[in-house]
Parts: C-alpha cells; structure tokens; sequence
C-alpha cells in the first residue's frame, strides 16, 4: 500500500490539485466524474475490456503523461510479484479496472508469461452508492 501511495509523489501537487478541484466543484449536479464512474462500472461488471480500454484512453483526468507510473509499470510489478506466488497455487486476483485491459494491462501480461487468465461472472445487479 504504501508504494501504490508513493506514486503519487511522482505526479505534481499542482496537477493533484487541479484535477481535486475540477471533480469537487460541480454544483450538486452529476458530474462528468460521476457518469464516467457509472459508465465504467457497467463496462466492468459486463468485463467488456474493450470499452474500459476506449474509457481510459478517452478520459485520461488530465494524467495521461502519467500512463506508465500509474498503471503499466504497477502492472509490470505485480506480474513479476505474482510469478512467485502463482507456482504455489492457484488463487483470485482483484484489481482496479484502468489495469485490467490493453497491451499492458494485467491480462495482457499474464497471459504473455503463459498464465491462463479467466474472468470470473459478476453477480452485482446494481452498482453501489458510496
């Protein structure tokens, strides 16, 4: 947790900032934040990779330069991580969904080091109100 923390650390406080402020200040309406939310929890629960993939690229939230720290090398680790745990057994790994697809994405990558990768079928009918 607390390297998945430190990442930040990489992204200027000024961009943080920036996109806190865009997300917070709408005024008591949905917000773009909130749709894009919604939209990707349904391509998610639907394990439509394709969609989630077209959403990330789509709405970068002002961090797109930050791609590889965030997401591809995170990614990169945890396989490497996962090679040493997976020989000992067989078990469920959940991860945020901007991870899941693309050419670097966590499926992607364990199937490149021959691990045969296989969603399991969402049973959530409606999406939780956090």
């Amino acid at each position: 947790m607390a390297y998945q923390m430190s990442i930040f650390d990489s992204i200027p406080y000024k961009i943080q900032a920036e996109q806190l402020l865009k997300y917070i200040s709408e005024d008591g309406q949905q917000s773009d934040a909130d749709k894009e939310y919604t939209e990707m929890f349904e391509a998610y629960k639907n394990q439509d990779l394709a969609k989630l993939d077209e959403m990330i690229r789509r709405n970068d939230m002002g961090i797109a330069k930050f791609e590889d720290l965030l997401l591809n090398n995170l990614n990169r680790n945890w396989v490497q991580k996962l090679k040493t745990i997976l020989p000992e057994k067989g078990i469920t790994i959940a991860v945020g969904a901007g991870h899941l697809p693309g050419e670097n994405g966590s499926i992607n990558l364990l199937r490149k080091e021959g691990y045969i990768v296989k969603p399991v079928k969402s049973k959530v009918s409606k999406q939780a109100v956090i």
